[in-house]
């Protein structure tokens, strides 16, 4: 199964990185923005009775991706950069390869985030840390994971409405959209805590792990939240389902990851360089095709694709993506 993610860089993290031994150095960042990501791509759209879902865990959602990236994990292969008018590379992509552990991980942490849900109440986040010896080789903060019960919206009204108020930026407008495109159910994702906030978080989970008694493995910490980060919208068109999610409040620069299953590609639409992705191979990916874009006057990110099994055309899906991307 091919997971996507999107990773939000900035120089908390690198500082973090440098401060790292050469051999164990990591991208830190990506483990976070995955969780977040993961929860949205694989979590089930609600508020649909029959729907066909592949789950293979996250944003997330239902699994948070945690697997470290060590830099021999991603693959040599051309990279695609979009730059913004000052020549600054905004988007870029790279490819990596998963592993066996990496498959083992998500089962098992969608395992431990449905039982982490099933104890929360809509509109209730948390996170939570598993003592468990498959996670034995992550650093302590990439043990912690979170898990959000969200409130369902079946209006896209007030989806726009939560995100206008707890994000601060408009939502993607679907006013254009072809006609025959149905928005089914969204909802949105706490803004995750800044990082020196998640590393005492871990370090304060990782002490109760080791004063536990009971063979105790799991460990839950309800969180307050107030800002929104992310947010998805589940719609219909044709009897094919798509996604779009949103990612707000990110820094200059965003990387794209992908796997060797996946073409990835530049278009404009309306003027806006944006990135197309195309399963290829047609084995593991989550979807057919995907564009993703950024707005960079309002530092947001976002991720639209259908299914694996979508019987959309490029053509078709590109017009209904032309018609969010905006002028």
């Amino acid at each position: 199964m091919e997971r996507i993610r999107s990773i939000i860089e900035d120089e908390e993290i690198r500082q973090y990185e440098r401060g790292l031994d050469t051999e164990m150095k990591i991208d830190i960042r990506e483990p976070v923005m995955q969780r977040i990501d993961s929860l949205h791509i694989h979590r089930k759209p609600m508020n649909r009775p029959k729907a066909r879902f592949r789950r293979k865990t996250i944003i997330v959602l239902a699994s948070i991706i945690v697997a470290l990236t060590s830099i021999s994990g991603y693959a040599a292969s051309r990279i695609i950069q979009i730059l913004n008018s000052k020549g600054d590379v905004v988007v870029e992509t790279r490819e990596r390869n998963l592993t066996p552990r990496d498959f083992r991980i998500d089962k098992t942490l969608e395992e431990y985030g449905e039982m982490v849900k099933a104890q929360l109440k809509p509109g209730e986040w948390a996170a939570y840390y598993v003592e468990d010896e498959q996670f034995a080789h992550l650093t302590t903060i990439n043990r912690v994971n979170f898990e959000y019960n969200p409130v369902v919206h079946t209006n896209y009204d007030r989806l726009q409405q939560e995100i206008k108020d707890k994000a601060g930026v408009p939502a993607v407008d679907i006013a254009n959209a072809p006609t025959g495109l149905k928005f089914e159910s969204g909802w949105v994702f706490p803004s995750l805590y800044p990082f020196d906030d998640i590393k005492r978080l871990a370090e304060q989970l990782e002490k109760e792990s080791k004063q536990a008694k009971n063979n105790q493995n799991l460990f839950i910490k309800p969180l307050a939240w107030k800002e929104v980060g992310s947010s998805r919208a589940n719609f219909n068109y044709d009897g094919n389902q798509l996604k779009l999610i949103g990612f707000y409040h990110t820094q200059s620069r965003v990387v794209s990851q992908n796997t060797s299953e996946i073409a990835v590609t530049k278009l404009k639409l309306n003027g806006m360089e944006v990135l197309y992705k195309e399963n290829v191979k047609g084995k593991n990916a989550s979807f057919k095709h995907q564009v993703e874009w950024m707005r960079e006057d309002e530092n947001t990110y976002y991720m639209l694709s259908d299914e694996a099994e979508s019987k959309l055309s490029k053509s078709e899906f590109i017009e209904i993506a032309k018609s969010m991307v905006g002028k």
